[in-house]
């Protein structure tokens, strides 16, 4: 029996022809974004005082702390594609925009190194988060330059290739992220700076200021923070022993 024209039976089997290539492709992201947000996650937990708490983080969690990231670089690489295809870009392009902003995140990544703490931490802050923004283009630029020099090459691999992809891997999936996470956890511990909200526990915590650095499950992070930050003190909690949270908007000027 054949089929007519607009018989909806080819359609059918050529998205289902599509399907296992959609679903590895998925599943790559996934595993992409798992590692991106644990490499982040360890930083930040690490730089905190408790890298014990990273193995608590859920696999949800670990992919929202990367979604930023993963959505530039996924942005990245489909806009490079897109414009490779319709001539408006080359690859040499792609390439030289992708070595001008690694140029430009390397002196944002060692800012810190600049002598006698010229920025404060909300500077390194920003420092950090550019450069680290700054690298996932990046990446995401020099992924679809391989992908471009791949269907040029007949998915032929050689030296540049391995070599492409091993800057993307090294400064855009794990500096970045670590560089985040270090930075927000310098923040977060500043007495000064921190914007974690302040808890209330049953029962009441008088004279104590908890704050609430993160909830995993029904379990609770909470710490304490000290003006010069060496003797910080955490404490992990049930979600239930939470009375109140307090509101993490800053305060109208």
């Amino acid at each position: 029996m054949s089929s007519s024209p607009n018989s909806p039976l080819p359609a059918a089997v050529t998205v289902a022809g599509l399907l296992p290539k959609l679903g590895g492709t998925v599943a790559g992201l996934s595993a992409l974004a798992l590692l991106v947000g644990w490499r982040e996650a360890q930083a930040y937990f690490s730089t905190l005082g408790t890298p014990w708490f990273t193995e608590s983080v859920s696999a949800a969690g670990l992919i929202t702390r990367s979604a930023g990231l993963m959505t530039t670089i996924a942005f990245s690489v489909v806009l490079s594609v897109y414009n490779l295809s319709q001539g408006t870009a080359t690859v040499k392009g792609l390439r030289r925009w992708s070595i001008i902003l690694l140029f430009l995140a390397a002196p944002l990544f060692f800012a810190s190194s600049l002598p006698g703490n010229l920025l404060s931490k909300n500077g390194l802050y920003v420092c950090y988060i550019l450069g680290a923004y700054a690298t996932s283009i990046s990446c995401g630029l020099t992924i679809g330059e391989v992908i471009a020099r791949l269907s040029e090459s007949d998915l032929q691999w050689d030296g540049y290739h391995v070599w492409l992809l091993y800057l993307a891997v090294s400064y855009g999936i794990f500096q970045a992220p670590d560089r985040i996470g270090y930075a927000q956890a310098q923040v977060d511990t500043d007495i000064g700076l921190s914007r974690l909200p302040k808890v209330v526990l049953t029962p009441v915590n008088v004279g104590e200021s908890w704050r609430l650095v993160c909830i995993q499950g029904d379990k609770a992070l909470l710490a304490l923070l000290t003006t010069d930050g060496k003797d910080n003190v955490f404490r992990i909690v049930g979600v239930g022993d939470v009375q109140r949270i307090s509101s993490t908007k800053l305060p109208p000027q």
